[in-house]
């Protein structure tokens, strides 16, 4: 039996999933977990995963697949999972970028995006210089 469970990334995510996972069993959560964390190559196998002795899998995988708060469960750990694992990607090229870029345009846009993204961003100064003379000329006459 496979002893992964998903674990979410924020504090809203975590008590959206613990309120969708009330409403499982331990073994259907166990295959909603499996099917999440996506380490397998069929339902059937996440089935046997998730502590299944079944002698067709695949009929008691599709029966879950039916149930919608697994589908829900997985959707939102899924939704989750992707959104934590492209943020440590993103910024995981921008630290590349900084530091392994051939040219030095390219590491200092990626050093200037890091910095605006974290609110370091160099304030907007705008100064207007006026110069000149200002004559009035009156002729009356």
């Amino acid at each position: 039996m496979n002893n992964e469970t998903f674990q979410a990334p924020t504090v809203q995510a975590e008590k959206e999933l613990d309120k969708l996972a009330s409403k499982l069993t331990p073994f259907q959560r166990r295959f909603a977990d499996v099917m999440a964390i996506g380490n397998v190559r069929s339902r059937a196998e996440a089935v046997r995963q998730a502590g299944s002795k079944a002698k067709r899998p695949s009929s008691v995988a599709h029966k879950l697949m039916q149930n919608p708060v697994i589908l829900e469960y997985i959707r939102h750990a899924v939704t989750s999972r992707l959104g934590t694992d492209m943020v440590a990607s993103a910024v995981h090229t921008m630290s590349q970028l900084i530091h392994e870029a051939d040219e030095d345009k390219v590491r200092f846009a990626a050093a200037k995006d890091t910095l605006d993204r974290m609110g370091m961003r160099a304030p907007e100064r705008k100064q207007v210089h006026h110069s000149g003379q200002v004559s009035v000329h009156i002729d009356l006459g």
